[in-house]
């Protein structure tokens, strides 16, 4: 067994993925918090090698690193047993050597330094000048006065690598199996990483002797892509089949107007505050929206499975809107229920969901405008799609069948972390399970309606009645629409549309002003230079004036209209009388997961617009190539892939996509894609634990970064920086991470807006760029509310 030590690190389980995938050892993760766990291991004999983590903080603080130093005490004792130590794991194995660890030269995050190193060992088969990803704010003394060169012995240890820095990137000690590497070759960016990590097996093997090696036949399992692969696409394992919506569900589809119909489910068929959303649903590339999927939590069969749950640290609150026989009137019934993590209490609840083969129909033109001798046919199928109603389409394919729709607050998340976040006054997270909802499909004008019971005669009747309505609702809004109100592609109309647009950014104030949020800039770069962090996502709040309070659907159309956002997404629901809104135009993906493909595509990197095309292109030209936002993005997708290897199959976490400019109405963003396949015996609700909060929000390492920004922030960020969107009963998700994101809470409108600090920040360009993020959602409020 290879036991890697846990230095409450975020790119452990990148070191832990390539591992796997190279060994038939198995490899074990042990927190340096159960250090005795981890020395039992070690003096057991059970542990054939050792890897020490990345980690923050100095070897020479008890705090961060007493238990590292215990195992690493215990290891030495055995003499032959080898040892990696990586970054943290380096400085502290340097140290028990007898070597000072200090403040580098400069601090070095997200940085490639070509190495000088000495081509044995494991630097074996390595070209010279290999580009090797650096984070560290310390490093080891050599000694001496004088410059360490590659080759050189200092004392017990031989140094093997130096960057252009002249900082000793790696020694070994003779006559023992021990080594250290100050730079990450886990990182998708360092060059050659995995054959140095393929090295390292290779002197475990012979460490252990042939007799015990557990290699494959071939030996070390060998590759020449980056950790995982930085390119080709992701092999799929097959896992459970997945089937389409949940049991006693019916569904019907039928062709209209796109447009009027989402426009009139909004305004006329859901109970908004309810438990009501409309969530925007991208394809596989993220981009641009595809589906449109809405409904509320109104229980219109009156059995008590629709409802909201709203979760606080303790416990549940459980909504149950029934109608009241009075038009567009429900009332509302709540419990609550004991709850120690919203995660878990969702998974179970998931649990209960059927799921299957449900019939459905293909209703062209829609039911109740139908003759009785036409009446269409339920059939089974087998994803809630049916024969399409034109001769050779494709099927009808649902992104949402059965199961919640919801927002998982940023608290929620360093809850799941097993931290103790600050507590607000709005809850942790909600999700809506509806009964019954509609998925509308534009580019092929397609609506479906699905409605769920447990009863599917009564489903059946249900969907055929709710079908009847809308689309006689249809063709009155369509009729109309000559005269006031025709609705556009955005969900506008056209009245709306051609009222004169105010542009100014709506008043208010924020939480930081310039001079408090530069303050508070300063002492991220003090961490930074401290080693306890190498990028900290720091965020600020506007609060709107309260006087302006526009609503939430016209806020939602404005900002959508204007922002083409892929995940533009609108939540109602009430929070004990208060009525709460999330109004959001994301851009970015926070996870997809279809099957068993995973993906993540953070955003980190941004710039200004222009209006003048070649000064617009000039910007998204010097974005791709700013060292700051190549820092910046590295470090985040270095981190995603963490989190996503603590559930997927070793191996099978890519990067496809690295640093690629996306445009949109009024920002160029640098983003990254990052995939896996997800390893049996891990659920949805496994890997929202794994990878909430998001990355982009918190910075790296993950969780001592997370306490600093708590610190800095001096409030609970809410639904902002948290992820929105689908945990279907079918186990598929599509999230969105909160952002470009207005929130009614209390009775007033805010506005989250933050970005990454690392070493080479301009405190002032932070500031601006923050504006910048909230400045198109601040313009959408004076549009609609004036201000």
């Amino acid at each position: 067994m290879i036991l890697v030590l846990d230095n409450h690190d975020s790119y452990t389980y990148n070191l832990v993925q390539a591992l796997r995938a190279h060994t038939a050892h198995e490899v074990r993760v042990v927190s340096s918090s159960d250090a005795d766990e981890a020395v039992a291991l070690v003096r057991s004999g059970a542990a054939v090698a050792l890897v020490v983590s990345p980690g923050p903080g100095h070897p020479a603080k008890p705090a961060d690193f007493a238990g590292a130093d215990a195992v690493l005490a215990a290891a030495m004792e055995r003499g032959e047993l080898p040892i990696l130590g990586v970054c943290l794991g380096h400085q502290g194995l340097a140290r028990r050597l007898g070597f000072v660890v200090e403040a580098a030269p400069r601090p070095r995050h997200g940085w490639r330094s070509p190495v000088r190193h000495t081509a044995d060992a494991i630097f074996a088969g390595i070209p010279q000048g290999t580009l090797a990803t650096r984070y560290h704010s310390l490093a080891m003394r050599p000694g001496g006065g004088t410059v360490a060169v590659p080759g050189e012995r200092i004392g017990p240890i031989r140094v093997t690598a130096v960057s252009e820095d002249d900082v000793v990137q790696g020694f070994d000690v003779p006559g023992h199996p021990w080594f250290g590497v100050q730079f990450h070759p886990e990182s998708i960016a360092s060059e050659h990483g995995p054959l140095l990590l393929q090295n390292f097996l290779r002197i475990v093997e012979d460490a252990a002797g042939s007799a015990r090696s557990s290699l494959d036949p071939g030996g070390v399992r060998t590759s020449s892509a980056g950790v995982g692969g930085n390119t080709g696409a992701t092999r799929l394992v097959p896992g459970a089949p997945r089937v389409a919506a949940e049991a006693g569900s019916y569904a019907i589809s039928w062709h209209a107007d796109p447009d009027r119909t989402v426009a009139f489910i909004e305004s006329h068929v859901l109970h908004r505050g309810a438990g009501s959303f409309r969530f925007d649903v991208p394809d596989a590339d993220g981009r641009t929206p595809r589906w449109t999927v809405l409904g509320d939590a109104v229980d219109l069969l009156e059995r008590g499975e629709a409802h909201v749950l709203r979760y606080r640290p303790d416990r549940v609150s459980i909504d149950t809107y029934t109608p009241t026989g009075t038009d567009r009137e429900v009332e509302v019934r709540r419990r609550e229920e004991g709850c120690a993590d919203p995660l878990t209490d969702l998974e179970h609840r998931l649990g209960r969901c059927d799921v299957g083969a449900v019939p459905a129909e293909v209703s062209d033109p829609p039911v109740g405008s139908r003759s009785p001798d036409a009446e269409p046919r339920g059939t089974p199928h087998d994803h809630v799609a049916v024969s399409s109603p034109s001769a050779g389409e494709e099927p009808v394919e649902l992104p949402f069948r059965g199961g919640y729709i919801g927002a998982l607050g940023y608290e929620a998340g360093v809850r799941a972390m097993g931290l103790d976040p600050a507590r607000g006054t709005q809850p942790e997270a909600v999700f809506v399970r509806p009964v019954r909802y509609v998925v509308v499909e534009p580019a092929r004008r397609l609506v479906t309606l699905v409605v769920h019971d447990a009863d599917a005669a009564l489903a059946e009747a249900t969907c055929r009645e709710e079908a009847g309505r809308i689309a006689g609702s249809r063709t009155a809004l369509g009729a109309r629409s000559a005269t006031a109100g025709a609705a556009h592609a955005d969900g506008t109309d056209r009245v709306a549309a051609t009222r004169p647009r105010r542009t100014s950014p709506v008043a208010g104030r924020w939480r930081h002003d310039r001079a408090a949020y530069l303050e508070r800039i300063a002492a991220c770069r003090l961490a930074l230079e401290a080693g306890d962090s190498y990028e900290l996502c720091l965020t600020n709040r506007f609060d709107v004036d309260a006087a302006v309070d526009p609503d939430a659907l016209e806020l939602f159309r404005e900002l959508r209209r204007t922002q083409a956002a892929p995940f533009a997404a609108l939540l109602e629901f009430d929070d004990d009388g208060d009525p709460i809104a999330i109004v959001s135009a994301s851009p970015e993906r926070f996870v997809r997961l279809v099957g068993d493909a995973l993906e993540t595509k953070p955003i980190k990197g941004t710039a200004a617009r222009c209006t003048d095309p070649a000064a617009d292109a000039r910007a998204a030209a010097t974005l791709a190539s700013d060292p700051k936002a190549f820092a910046e993005n590295l470090m985040i997708v270095d981190l995603l892939r963490n989190d996503l290897g603590r559930v997927c199959v070793p191996g099978s976490v890519t990067v496809p996509a690295l640093m690629h400019v996306e445009t949109y109405p009024s920002v160029h963003q640098l983003v990254s894609t990052v995939r896996g396949t997800l390893e049996r015996g891990h659920s949805p609700c496994d890997v929202l634990r794994a990878l909430h909060p998001g990355g982009s929000m918190t910075g790296a390492p993950k969780e001592r970064t997370v306490r600093i920004l708590e610190t800095l922030e001096g409030a609970p960020r809410g639904f902002y920086a948290g992820a929105l969107g689908i945990v279907g009963a079918d186990g598929r998700l599509e999230q969105s991470i909160v952002i470009r994101t207005a929130v009614r809470a209390g009775g007033r409108w805010s506005i989250g807006a933050g970005g990454a600090v690392v070493l080479d920040s301009d405190p002032d360009a932070e500031f601006d760029e923050v504006e910048l993020k909230a400045d198109a959602i601040r313009r959408a409020f004076t549009a609609v509310a004036g201000g």
